[in-house]
């Protein structure tokens, strides 16, 4: 276990990976350069030391030389150290396009701060950084423990394979001495009779895969990681990197099944974070997919106007229809529960800190109920046992 004042003095990023190579010198972690170096062929990464467990892509991290790109095509590099930090401070910089992206991150790090019921000032005012050497690496992903089952780990993967640039998810279960894959890209399921083809376009190979899942397993088990969370580990192949670990979701395991699983009108997915006592949970639940409503941007979540409405009126808790809207347990905090699509699909679009925070996150399931002509409000029966999560409409 890392605690707050650790994590304050040494970074949620650097530290725990100083933490790591302490543990084991042979685990391959970028090289930490001094700020003095920060130059071509670095990296200036955000440390704060509350994006240990939130805060997940909140703050920005740049490589010196990133392109910000404008409406009209243009596009301006972000090179200079001063205007690198005030960047990553959410300061304008005189510079059209980068300074859009700068009030938009700003925007965004308000609404956050606001639904945790942060001072902005205050927190930003704990904002630090480090720089690292750049790692020019074919392929990047996360990978990490399910929290309710330990054989299983999910892993995803973004970067070059044999068709180009492509991405994946992997579910892998290790028992004993059998090491069995899943594959799934952004169309969905994880279908058997697919297997080979997705695994043409995979930016990683099963031989790869097996040596990362052991990397996770090595690292998650050096003490200060063996406490009662999962955590998730960011990854590079060829060359393989560790660079960074973060508190994932506690680690809670059931013993029961689902009474009501059998019964007609029931959504299934096999993919769930997140329990639910035996009976389930009944909430609220708004089908964002109906077509034809105006739609309002707060920070990166763009939702319907009857949505706020119904967000006001349910302020005990509710569920909603997932797809790329993010960071709902923060801008939301009455939010309980997400239907999402292809896990592939919102682990690449920015969803992972629903994953990690919302009490119930079911995937592969948004899908089926996307195509169904429902009212935009409904009430849902719930359940989760960790392994399969059931879904009903109460009448």
């Amino acid at each position: 276990m890392f605690t707050q004042d650790e994590l304050k003095a040494n970074g949620a990023k650097k530290g725990l990976l100083e933490y790591i190579v302490s543990c084991d010198p042979l685990v391959p972690v970028p090289e930490t350069v001094l700020p003095s170096q920060i130059g071509s062929g670095t990296i200036v990464r955000s440390d704060h030391w509350r994006e240990f467990d939130l805060f997940e892509g909140i703050f920005d991290s740049v490589v010196v030389g990133r392109k910000f790109y404008g409406n009209n095509g243009s596009h301006a590099l972000l090179s200079d150290p001063q205007q690198i930090l005030d960047y990553m401070h959410f300061k304008e910089i005189g510079v059209e396009q980068v300074d859009r992206v700068a009030r938009y991150k700003r925007h965004v790090f308000e609404e956050y701060c606001s639904g945790l019921s942060l001072d902005p000032e205050e927190v930003l005012g704990e904002f630090s950084y480090f720089v690292q050497k750049k790692v020019d690496a074919r392929t990047t992903g996360t990978i990490f423990a399910h929290p309710h089952d330990p054989c299983r780990y999910l892993v995803y993967a973004d970067g070059i394979g044999n068709m180009g640039d492509y991405n994946v998810f992997f579910i892998v279960d290790v028992k004993d001495d059998d090491f069995s894959v899943m594959v799934e890209n952004n169309n969905g399921g994880f279908p058997p009779d697919m297997f080979d083809e997705i695994m043409d376009y995979a930016p990683m190979t099963i031989t790869e895969l097996k040596d990362i899942v052991a990397l996770y397993q090595k690292v998650h088990s050096f003490p200060k990681f063996t406490d009662e969370y999962v955590y998730m580990m960011e990854f590079s192949v060829d060359p393989t990197c560790v660079f960074q670990m973060r508190q994932f979701r506690k680690k809670e395991t059931s013993n029961f099944d689902c009474s009501w699983a059998h019964e007609k009108n029931v959504y299934t997915t096999d993919v769930v974070f997140g329990l639910t006592p035996p009976e389930g949970i009944v909430l609220p639940y708004y089908h964002f997919y109906n077509p034809g409503f105006p739609l309002r941007n707060r920070g990166n979540i763009f939702i319907t106007e009857q949505f706020w409405d119904f967000v006001a009126r349910n302020k005990d808790g509710f569920a909603y229809s997932s797809s790329d809207e993010t960071h709902m347990h923060a801008a939301f905090p009455s939010a309980r529960a997400a239907l999402a699509d292809t896990i592939c699909h919102n682990f690449s679009h920015g969803a992972l800190a629903n994953m990690a925070h919302l009490p119930l996150y079911f995937s592969l399931i948004g899908g089926e109920f996307k195509h169904l002509h429902f009212p935009e409000e409904m009430v849902l029966r719930l359940f989760s046992n960790g392994r399969q999560g059931y879904v009903k409409i109460e009448e």
